[in-house]
């Protein structure tokens, strides 16, 4: 059942709130009709007897009550003449009261309001001067020395005033002079002019950081000295001040001009982005107009006030007369309205008797009321019983409607509902014979004022029921009084009916009889209809259970459908009996097996009988939680046939028996990958050990590689003879200082390679001239040389010969980049080619954006080595296929720093550490791991970090599909500017858009 809605309001009720009127509105006629069923009038005495003694005891009332309303109108007219003269003093004191803080106030608020004007435009001729104009001019004015001007000391005038002599004022004039001598001052002089002449500034300055006037619209002021200027120092402190001065004559970008008043600003100038002060501004505003308006307004308020003051004066005289004169009046007036008083109490008095005698009506009244109350529980039976047989809303509303009229003796009911498009009460369910009144009511709650004003209208919005018990003499029901005479209604009410607690609809009763609804019976009327309303909540609640059934069926089929179209294969084993439980359709194809067949085997079934202890062991660590992913497990398939796959596992619960899911992903082509990237190494070996150039190693001062001819230049017969040796121990004495100087500066970072030639000892003392290239790099985690050799005696042979070797060596270099990405790609399969996407798209920008070959070139490096540092973080993360958590993304987002570290201290010709290290940082300061903003990060970054958004959004990851190239580039157009470069940005979007570029397979 629902609670009780608000008060209800019961509506042009025409019948008197006395014991005979109460029964005439229950018995459904007027009072008056009790004279025609020969109901006796009382006795004449007990009228007379009543007059009498009501007579006494008010005269003498009324005596005393008129003798003190005199006395207290007499003293209340005095009362007013005093009030008066009060609020006439007190009106003078405010008047002048307001005209002094208008005075005062009135300035300052002008001195507020130019201030904020001015730092505005400050803000205006720093954005559209500073960096380009000002900045530079202000710090080669800095350049200026003004000690020596400082240094004189200041005199006292004759009025003892602290002044500069004229020597320090020369001084600080020939260092504006020097300042305007700059080749960029007459530039800058005339586009100040032209912002300024559009602006309502007449003179503007610009102090440094030392208080030197470095520039002034009034040339001469150029070289002033502003230090210990309290306004200049608040500036300084970032605290805009200004102040109103007067000036006979004023320079200004107009001219010269004369008798002006003024407000001057001096305001601090800030680094964009930053709070940095770099400069003060002083700007002039004229105010010259404001101030004589002001004065003027002033002098029209005291005029005005004046002439109030006066006219309130005579107010106050002619009101005192009018109090004199209302004074008399009033008592003439309550000395009669006491009179009429008197008589209509009596009045009454005589007629109080004849109400008495008619108690009569009221016992008829409650057997009327008696009755009704019975019919009224019928309906209210009748229409539980409905509810609870009935489980159509429908059927309900037409019971209900029904049974009222049934039972309930109305005319006619009928139910409408609120329709949710026009908030119109629609009717759902009628009965009785209306004569066409239901259909021509104009149901709409809230559109037309006819029916906001109607019983219908009004119950959407007070949520309670309403009334009319004189329906063809209510106002508001004027629009259908002459439907309802037709119908013959009389009286009507509308109770609401709720839904979750909203108003929903309303059930609509007719009665033939004025006076018809009384309280008793709009209480059971309420219930039913909170019944109705409990009714519907009912229906709603099942409603909602079987569409939950139906929700969980389609969730059902939703995760069957997941669960047979992923890729890879997934198993559920029974913990203990160590049987499958369900496999879906890919692992049935990985292995050949039915789903019917699938069921019947066990571990043992698809490994090979040699792997199967491993497996075994495997499984009882991820039952165990020791650990979720194995790899490389050998898994066979029906025919015999081994392949092999990493198993991530889950413990699960299934038909009631504890199970191990385990998720199969074949990975016989990563194994294939493998094996060649070993065969590739095994090649470069192959062609270092037979190179005619000597390559070595050099790594804590020892020799730790050599290829075989290296060997043979030293004439050793193996290059086993050099390893561990000091190189410098095999130069000649005059070249070996030289050579340790050269191997010094590799070593610690001053150059990254270098070429140069030395005589060289051979094993039998013999010397041979060598020519070497050596750069350096990192040998296994450390800081090493690696570097090429040749015997010079045939020297032009032996130049080409190296060459064509050094090219080789930078191929190598970049086989061996590609070597680290495959590598890094092995660990994470899912992005397999991400490297190298990222930096083909990278050098595609960078080519956009007008790089050189070379600078395209550190971008490919920095492409394929940027998300190396991916090789610290755990292969269950990077394989997850879910959300990550909080942990987990902290590690992956570990990654560019890592690439960092493993990068640094590679000598790379191009920044690749820094590169990597910033691909994941953003315009705005939103990125890692240092959070970097605009120009912080190298523009190479830049380029990765949309280069990286590009392809990670376009291709497909464990966790999500791709998402294709336009929802990326949405992304880079929805950014550009805030997160992503906006230069960068507009090149990728039109490398894609307009010419048509693609990202590499």
């Amino acid at each position: 059942m629902t609670a009780p809605p608000p008060q209800p309001t019961l509506m042009h009720d025409p019948t008197p709130d006395t014991p005979a009127g109460r029964a005439s509105s229950a018995a459904g006629q007027a009072p008056a009709s009790a004279a025609n069923q020969g109901t006796t009038a009382p006795p004449p005495a007990s009228g007379f007897r009543l007059v009498r003694y009501f007579s006494v005891a008010s005269l003498a009332a009324f005596v005393l009550v008129a003798a003190t309303l005199l006395y207290f109108q007499l003293r209340e007219g005095d009362s007013l003449k005093q009030v008066q003269q009060e609020q006439s003093a007190f009106f003078a004191q405010m008047q002048d009261s307001f005209v002094q803080r208008h005075d005062a106030a009135a300035p300052a608020y002008l001195l507020r309001v130019y201030e904020a004007g001015n730092v505005n435009l400050t803000r205006l001729f720093a954005n559209a001067l500073w960096d380009k104009d000002f900045a530079p001019f202000v710090a080669k004015a800095q350049r200026v020395p003004v000690d020596q001007c400082r240094a004189v000391a200041d005199i006292k005038d004759a009025g003892g005033k602290t002044v500069p002599p004229r020597e320090k004022q020369t001084c600080f004039a020939e260092v504006g002079k020097k300042i305007m001598a700059f080749p960029e001052f007459e530039s800058l002089d005339a586009k100040v002019f032209d912002l300024v002449k559009k602006s309502t500034v007449f003179k503007i300055k610009v102090f440094d950081l030392r208080g030197i006037t470095v520039y002034s619209s009034e040339h001469n002021q150029i070289g002033e000295d502003k230090l210990g200027n309290t306004a200049w120092e608040s500036a300084m402190a970032g605290k805009p001040a200004s102040q109103l001065t007067s000036r006979d004559k004023f320079s200004a970008f107009e001219g010269e001009l004369a008798n002006r008043d003024l407000i001057s600003s001096y305001v601090p100038v800030r680094v964009p982005g930053s709070e940095r002060i770099v400069a003060v501004f002083e700007v002039y505003s004229d105010v010259t107009q404001f101030l004589a308006q002001i004065m003027s307004t002033s002098s029209e308020i005291r005029e005005l006030s004046a002439a109030k003051r006066a006219q309130m004066e005579r107010a106050a005289a002619a009101n005192h007369a009018k109090v004199d004169a209302n004074t008399n009046l009033l008592h003439a007036i309550v000395l009669g309205l006491l009179t009429l008083l008197y008589l209509a109490l009596l009045l009454v008095v005589r007629h109080g008797q004849r109400i008495i005698d008619k108690h009569g009506f009221e016992r008829k009244r409650a057997e009327l009321a008696l009755s009704r109350q019975k019919d009224l529980y019928a309906v209210l039976s009748q229409s539980n019983k409905a509810i609870v047989r009935l489980a159509d809303r429908e059927e309900l509303f037409a019971a209900v409607c029904r049974i009222a009229v049934e039972h309930g003796r109305f005319r006619f009911a009928w139910i409408g509902l609120i329709d949710n498009d026009d908030q119109r009460l629609k009717p759902v369910a009628r009965y009785g014979e209306d004569a066409g009144y239901i259909d021509q009511l104009n149901l709409s709650g809230d559109s037309a004022s006819a029916s906001r004003r109607s019983l219908i209208g009004r119950i959407p919005r007070s949520g309670t029921y309403v009334i009319s018990n004189d329906f063809l003499n209510d106002p508001a029901m004027a629009p259908w009084h002459e439907a309802a005479r037709r119908a013959g209604v009389r009286a009507s009410a509308e109770f609401p009916i709720r839904q979750g607690g909203a108003v929903v609809g309303a059930i609509n009763l007719y009665a033939g009889e004025p006076g018809f609804f009384t309280e008793e019976l709009a209480a059971t009327l309420e219930e039913m209809a909170n019944d109705v309303s409990f009714a519907l909540d009912n229906f709603e609640r099942e409603a909602e259970r079987e569409r939950v059934v139906e929700a969980l069926r389609e969730s059902e089929e939703k995760l069957r459908a997941i669960f047979e179209g992923v890729v890879d294969g997934i198993l559920v084993v029974d913990a203990e009996a160590r049987k499958f439980l369900i496999g879906n359709s890919a692992i049935c194809r990985m292995l050949g097996y039915t789903p019917e067949e699938i069921v019947r085997l066990g571990i043992p079934d698809i490994h090979p009988e040699r792997d199967l202890p491993h497996v075994i062991e495997q499984f009882e660590k991820q039952l165990h939680g020791e650990s979720q992913i194995s790899t490389d497990i050998p898994v066979k398939r029906k025919d015999g046939s081994v392949f092999y796959a990493d198993v991530k596992s889950a413990p699960v619960r299934l038909g009631g028996k504890d199970g191990l899911l385990g998720i199969f992903r074949d990975i016989t082509e990563r194994k294939r990958t493998q094996e060649s990237l070993h065969a590739a190494e095994e090649q470069f070996r192959g062609l270092v050990e037979q190179s005619i150039a000597g390559i070595y190693i050099i790594q804590d001062g020892t020799f730790a590689y050599v290829n075989p001819r290296c060997a043979e230049i030293y004439g050793c017969a193996s290059a086993d003879e050099l390893l561990g040796r000091d190189p410098l121990s095999l130069v000649a004495e005059k070249d070996r200082n030289a050579v340790a100087e050269n191997i010094r500066r590799r070593l610690e970072g001053e150059t990254q390679s270098i070429s140069y030639g030395f005589t060289a000892l051979r094993k039998d003392g013999s010397t041979v001239e060598i020519g070497v290239h050596g750069a350096r790099a990192t040998y296994r985690g450390r800081p090493a040389i690696i570097g090429l050799m040749q015997d010079i005696s045939e020297k032009k042979r032996a130049e080409e010969q190296i060459q064509r070797y050094v090219v080789q060596l930078e191929n190598t270099f970049m086989r061996a980049v590609e070597i680290a990405t495959t590598l890094s790609e092995m660990r994470d399969p899912y992005t397999a080619g991400h490297e190298r996407r990222v930096a083909e798209i990278a050098v595609a920008i960078g080519s956009e954006l007008g790089f050189e070959p070379r600078r395209q070139e550190g971008l490919r490096v920095a492409g394929y080595l940027h998300d190396i540092g991916k090789i610290t973080v755990p292969t269950e993360i990077l394989a997850k296929p879910g959300k990550l958590s909080p942990l987990e993304f902290e590690l992956i987002k570990g990654h560019s720093q890592a690439s960092y570290d493993v990068l640094k201290n590679v000598e790379f010709p191009w920044p690749v550490a820094e590169i990597a290290l910033q691909h994941h940082e953003r315009l705005d300061g939103s990125g890692y791991p240092r959070g970097l903003k605009g120009e912080a990060i190298l523009l190479e970054a830049r380029i990765m970090a949309v280069a990286d958004v590009i392809e990670a959004m376009s291709s497909h990851r464990p966790y999500r599909p791709g998402l294709g190239i336009e929802k990326a580039l949405a992304e880079i157009e929805r950014g550009r500017g805030t997160v992503y470069d906006a230069t960068v940005a507009d090149a990728c979007l039109k490398l894609f858009r307009e010419k048509g570029y693609a990202i590499p397979a």
